[in-house]
């Protein structure tokens, strides 16, 4: 219930919310909430300002008092006004510590409106700072990019050229293959020298052991037949020289092989041995050269 010039106003059924409170709000909830209290102080200054100058007006104007009848009516006016005025104080100091704990409260979202926004400028200012260190990394990133880029490029084709020289005809590798060739085929005739070599001296050893074989049998032969020539008649014909010829040939014989033999004898002295052997096989050779002939 509020109070109007004239006493109790009647409030509409419909909405009591003002013109202005039908455009759209662009402002914030704190903001209007600041605009509702004001404008809910300035209707309780307006409202007791006009029942003021209406009690003002209601004295001024009073008549002379009358008989009983106007008296009581004027009593029963002067007493109304007062618990108007009593309920409109009353409005007034609600309004009033509506209005201190408004702005209480409004100083202290505001507050923490700046505390906040302190913090969102400095929470900016760090953003800001991590952006641009970020932009600056960025640019150091690509330029390390640009280089690794090139170096790559550069291994790439340094890697091309070396396969491309690589894929080429080596003049060095092909002098290499041809001495390679000719040292396998010396090789080669080395190994097939080395098998006639082998049997070579395999033949030769055969033959060395032949020769023995028969330089012994002929050795024994010879010994034999000087043996049947002393113990012949006819061995007692000829010169004291050619019986002392014939004893020490005879004598001779028996060592000649053993000594050839020996792996100790040297090359001259296998040598001499091999010239006494002939001088004695032509020795023998002359004594039964009569018989013979």
């Amino acid at each position: 219930m509020s109070w109007g010039p004239w006493g109790p106003r009647k409030e509409s059924k419909g909405s009591s919310v003002s013109p202005r409170s039908k455009e759209p709000r662009s402002v914030s909830p704190l903001q209007s909430r600041w605009s509702s209290a004001r404008q809910a102080v300035e209707r309780t200054v307006k409202t007791a300002t006009a029942v003021n100058a209406l009690s003002r007006a209601a004295r001024s104007n009073s008549p002379r008092p009358q008989p009983v009848g106007s008296s009581v009516v004027e009593w029963a006016d002067h007493k109304q006004l007062k618990e108007i005025a009593k309920d409109l104080q009353r409005q007034l100091q609600r309004k009033e510590a509506d209005a201190q704990r408004l702005t209480e409260r409004v100083q202290t979202l505001v507050a923490l409106r700046d505390e906040q926004l302190s913090e969102l400028q400095a929470e900016s200012r760090r953003m800001h700072y991590a952006l641009e260190q970020e932009e600056v990394e960025v640019h150091r990133l690509r330029g390390r990019d640009s280089e690794l880029q090139e170096a790559l490029a550069a291994e790439v084709s340094g890697r091309q050229r070396a396969e491309q020289q690589l894929r080429q005809p080596c003049r060095d590798c092909a002098e290499y293959r041809a001495q390679h060739t000719e040292t396998m085929a010396d090789c080669q005739n080395l190994r097939t020298q080395l098998v006639e070599f082998e049997a070579l001296k395999l033949h030769l050893k055969n033959s060395r052991l032949g020769q023995e074989r028969l330089r012994t049998r002929l050795v024994q032969d010879l010994t034999q037949l000087l043996a049947r020539h002393q113990d012949s008649p006819a061995s007692g014909e000829g010169s004291p020289a050619t019986a002392s010829s014939r004893a020490n040939a005879a004598a001779s014989l028996p060592r000649i092989p053993s000594l050839m033999n020996d792996p100790k004898t040297s090359k001259a002295e296998h040598l001499v041995l091999k010239r006494a052997l002939n001088r004695l096989v032509r020795f023998a050779c002359s004594i039964y050269t009569p018989r013979i002939t």
